[in-house]
């Protein structure tokens, strides 16, 4: 699954505390002299780790597979064997 969609190997909380993280900066950056000019600059950008950054070009590789999403990998490999 990870193979087909790479941001899988983030779980919530990962995700959670990236948000967070980049929230703090922004709030820490309002406060400085770059912000509070007309034309703002140097704003912080969100943290995308190496394996998120191809996603599109891993899906356009992908066009002809079938993407499942977590919850129906799992139903389907909870489902009794014969």
């Amino acid at each position: 699954m990870c193979a087909l969609q790479p941001a899988n190997q983030w779980g919530w909380s990962e995700v959670l505390l990236n948000k967070l993280n980049y929230l703090a900066e922004v709030l820490a950056w309002q406060n400085t002299k770059d912000a509070q000019k007309r034309a703002p600059r140097k704003a912080p950008k969100p943290f995308v780790p190496d394996f998120m950054k191809n996603v599109e070009e891993t899906r356009k590789l992908n066009r002809d597979s079938v993407v499942q999403d977590v919850d129906n990998i799992k139903a389907i490999l909870a489902r009794p064997r014969k």
